[in-house]
């Protein structure tokens, strides 16, 4: 590391922590080096248990970061999202506690976030983000990527795709318009 000025490790993939005897297995290694390189790794909520973080604090990691998308659990779970926001944020406690800061990125507008889930997200970032997150990296409105199940089947959502640069130009179930996920967005940076 010395002779290339390696200063850190990232590892981007974002199911690196999927495989628990994998992460193991690395944060030893990187525990028994004498190499001191700070790492940074991105995470699955819904595979982040107390052992692990315990494990990569032994390991050296400085930084988690989370796609957490939303604070409700609602929205979570209308995503498919394998995790409880609740839990998760108790977990980023833990990390906090550890010396590990999390960073997490949050998204507004999913077709199924209602006004009232919508507020949800905006009261558990008042009530536990001062405590769980470390920062927040960037706070996006949700748009229709290729591939996505929001691009291949609109209607099963209530996406009206019809509009020029649909992408982002889409309307959706509760008055879910670009101008309200734009003042969502605004709205949420604004809490936080």
């Amino acid at each position: 590391c010395e002779t290339h000025e390696v200063r850190g490790l990232a590892l981007a993939d974002q199911v690196f922590n999927a495989d628990p005897d994998q992460v193991s297995a690395l944060c030893e290694l990187l525990a028994q080096s004498d190499l001191e390189l700070p790492w940074t790794g991105h995470c699955h909520p819904g595979a982040l248990t107390s052992q692990r973080l315990e494990e990569m604090a032994r390991a050296g990691c400085g930084e988690l970061i989370l796609s957490l998308d939303s604070l409700s659990q609602g929205v979570v779970d209308a995503m498919r999202k394998d995790f409880k926001v609740e839990q998760t944020l108790d977990l980023m406690v833990q990390a906090r506690d550890l010396g590990i800061q999390t960073t997490v990125f949050l998204m507004v507008g999913y077709p199924r976030e209602t006004p009232e889930l919508f507020e949800e997200t905006l009261n558990m970032l008042a009530e536990r983000g001062p405590d769980a997150i470390g920062r927040i990296r960037s706070i996006t409105s949700c748009h229709l990527t290729p591939g996505s199940r929001l691009w291949d089947s609109p209607d099963r959502y209530g996406i009206d795709a019809s509009a020029e640069h649909h992408w982002y130009n889409w309307t959706g179930p509760f008055n879910n318009t670009r101008k309200e996920r734009l003042q969502r967005v605004v709205t949420l940076r604004d809490a936080a």
